[in-house]
C-alpha cells in the first residue's frame, strides 16, 4: 500500500537556519494540514475517493490491515520527521519511504 503524503507546517523557527530536527522540535512548530492519497497500485488511475486533507481523515482500518505501508513524499525526510514528532503512533504502519525529490534528481 502506498501513502502519498505532504505536510504543511508553520513555526517561528527558521527552518534553513536551524535544520529539520530543531525546527520540528521547536515549541512554536505546528502542523497546519496535510494532503494524502492512498492506493494499492501506482498504475491505477487517480481515485478522488481516496484523497484526504488531514492526517486524521486517513482510514486507519485500511492502514492496520495493510502492514508494510510505503510513504511517498517530496523530501521524505521532512515528512518522516513530522510523523515522528507529531504522529508517532503512525510509525507502526510504515515500513518504507520513497523520496520523489531524490528520484527527480537522478
Amino acid at each position: 500500500m502506498l501513502l502519498f503524503l505532504d505536510f504543511e507546517t508553520q513555526s517561528e523557527a527558521d527552518l534553513p537556519k536551524i535544520g529539520v530536527i530543531n525546527y520540528l522540535a521547536h515549541p512554536s512548530t505546528e502542523v497546519l494540514c496535510s494532503a494524502w492519497y492512498l492506493t494499492d497500485d501506482i498504475k491505477k488511475p487517480f481515485d478522488p475517493n481516496n484523497i484526504g486533507l488531514t492526517w486524521f481523515d486517513i482510514p486507519w482500518d485500511i492502514l492496520e490491515s495493510n502492514p508494510g505501508l510505503t510513504v511517498v513524499a517530496h523530501n521524505a525526510s521532512f515528512e518522516q520527521g513530522v510523523l515522528r514528532q507529531f504522529f508517532p503512533e503512525s510509525l507502526q504502519y510504515i515500513s518504507d519511504y520513497k523520496d520523489t525529490m531524490a528520484m527527480a534528481s537522478i
